[in-house]
């Protein structure tokens, strides 16, 4: 087994402790499910089984979601393709034509990227139990960017499908980093040795999915070898987010003067003058009287707002940077701490 990498490269067993069962999490019976885990327990592959049983038993139709046009244009076609060569529904013909997911010739579903769910406002699809939501946690910043809002649009998209029906919504990903908007906006971070926590008031759950036979057999792997004792290697064997650093991450103190509030991605973020340490702190406290309120995006903008497209030659934008150049800007959070870094760089 010295060359598994994943879990498709081993005979498929609905029963095996190594993989991801999607079972365990669904025994919870939250209507959101955040699934995150290290990469390769066949997260994707063991919850399309389970939707794939689900519709041939009880006609439970489902839709598979990806952020962006260009995701799902890019995995629709491949979407079966692990579960057709372990064998597991050797009796039906699954495919995708268009944007339509067929078992044999019946709709079993469809695919969806979330940033054009406004399309759909007006599809009726009356047998659909079921979301999923694939690679919800974006693993490199540089490539991709969380669209404006997100978990507010995911959510729209969940009304629009569901409508007044039961609909549940499995979300997966892997752990790169405990900064994302879906764990802001439900309230729910990892804790350490916590692999379940729960936001009972809006049913939705976090599962933080471990299993340390799976670790032992990847830890086997060539790959694994190569990467161990670095970052990416405690991501990928050991369930760490590999994106995250600590580094100027800390909590506003002493006096402060408001400076200004920055608004970008659909975030609020303000800077603060500490007069006593002589640094600057971004953070989620604002000034609701002052009118220094400046908009980076069409999507953040709005009333008593100051759009801005460029603002690197304004003076509170020339002050930061030089404050951040020489080390004295601190972030309240991961959150604000990526979300200003991908200001920074658009300005």
């Amino acid at each position: 087994m010295s060359d598994v990498l994943r879990s498709a490269d081993l005979p498929y067993d609905p029963n095996s402790k190594i993989f991801y069962n999607p079972a365990i999490t669904l025994s919870y019976n939250y209507k959101v499910n955040m699934v995150c885990s290290m990469r390769g327990p066949g997260k994707t592959f063991g919850t399309l089984v389970m939707l794939i049983n689900r519709f041939i038993r009880y006609g439970e139709q489902f839709i598979y979601v990806r952020r962006t046009h260009e995701e799902i244009k890019e995995c629709k076609d491949k979407l079966f393709d692990d579960i057709k060569e372990k064998n597991v529904f050797p009796d039906v013909d699954l495919h995708c034509e268009g944007k339509t997911l067929f078992c044999g010739k019946e709709i079993m579903g469809g695919v969806q990227s979330l940033s054009k769910a406004y399309q759909v406002k007006s599809v009726a699809w009356p047998n659909v139990r079921w979301i999923l939501f694939d690679e919800f946690i974006i693993e490199d910043t540089k490539v991709s960017r969380y669209l404006p809002s997100e978990p507010m649009k995911l959510e729209g998209f969940m009304e629009t499908v569901g409508r007044l029906r039961q609909l549940r919504v499995i979300m997966l990903g892997n752990m790169a980093t405990k900064a994302n908007p879906y764990f802001d906006y439900y309230r729910l971070w990892p804790k350490a040795n916590t692999k379940i926590q729960r936001n009972k008031e809006r049913g939705v759950l976090l599962h933080m999915w471990d299993s340390s036979a799976f670790r032992q057999l990847k830890a086997q792997t060539d790959m694994a070898k190569l990467i161990a004792g670095t970052a990416y290697g405690d991501y990928m064997l050991g369930n760490s987010p590999f994106m995250d650093n600590d580094t100027f991450i800390g909590k506003p103190a002493g006096f402060l003067d408001y400076v200004c509030t920055y608004k970008f991605n659909g975030m609020g973020m303000s800077q603060w003058y500490a007069r006593d340490a002589g640094v600057y702190y971004i953070c989620s406290k604002s000034d609701p009287s002052s009118l220094r309120v400046f908009a980076f995006d069409t999507d953040s903008h709005g009333p008593n707002l100051i759009f801005c497209k460029q603002m690197r030659n304004h003076p509170n934008i020339k002050q930061l940077r030089w404050a951040f150049d020489n080390g004295l800007v601190m972030f309240e959070n991961l959150t604000i701490k990526n979300n200003m870094y991908d200001l920074l760089k658009v300005v």
